[in-house]
């Protein structure tokens, strides 16, 4: 295989990302498999979503996500998160359990990189389904579709045009759901309260 063409590399080369960011972006993606991108399929009438989770720290928005995408049966599903850049380890063995405790380590100053990181993992995930329709055609193999979480704060608008722009890019239908804190949870990754009264303060919202 070509790794100059493959999808990962294109993602890598698109960002220019290097570094740390180019590190968690092929630590991530390594348990995946990896294709070379092809054109798109012609005729591909398979249901593709794109839902964006957005709520302030401890709305559980990660729990959600989780706990979703696990109960999901005939599609593909993904789920990304910001805050998996700042994850210790993670693999395709821990990536989808809620449960497992992870090393988690906060940084101010890669806030930028790891939301660089959710847009590029979202977009690997888009391609990676395109090219794993082709073998589903190829294979006579067919699932419903596939339903693609990301989960992030998205406080404000600009913060979720990114991810408008990938679904329009590969075809995914948008929906955002909006967790609220009536269980009065606390943030996993202790967040400071005047940040979390900072979220609510900006957040937008289009009824």
């Amino acid at each position: 295989m070509n790794k100059d063409k493959t999808i990962t590399q294109r993602i890598i080369n698109k960002q220019l990302a290097t570094g740390k960011l180019k590190d968690k972006f092929l630590e991530y993606t390594n348990e995946w498999m990896e294709y070379e991108e092809s054109e798109p399929v012609g005729g591909n009438t398979k249901e593709k979503k794109l839902i964006l989770v957005r709520g302030a720290s401890g709305a559980g928005k990660s729990t959600f996500a989780y706990l979703f995408n696990n109960n999901i049966e005939n599609y593909i599903t993904n789920q990304i998160t910001a805050d998996d850049y700042f994850m210790s380890s993670i693999t395709y063995e821990n990536w989808n359990n809620c449960n497992m405790k992870r090393d988690y380590k906060f940084d101010y100053t890669q806030i930028r990189n790891a939301h660089t990181f959710c847009k590029m993992v979202t977009e690997y995930f888009m391609l990676a389904y395109r090219e794993y329709v082709v073998m589903q055609i190829q294979n006579k193999e067919f699932l419903d579709g596939h339903i693609l979480v990301v989960h992030n704060t998205f406080t404000e608008e600009w913060e979720m045009k990114p991810y408008y722009e990938l679904a329009n890019q590969y075809g995914y239908k948008v929906t955002t759901i909006i967790m609220e804190n009536r269980h009065n949870s606390d943030s996993i990754h202790n967040v400071p309260n005047d940040v979390v009264l900072a979220q609510k303060e900006r957040f937008q919202i289009k009824l």
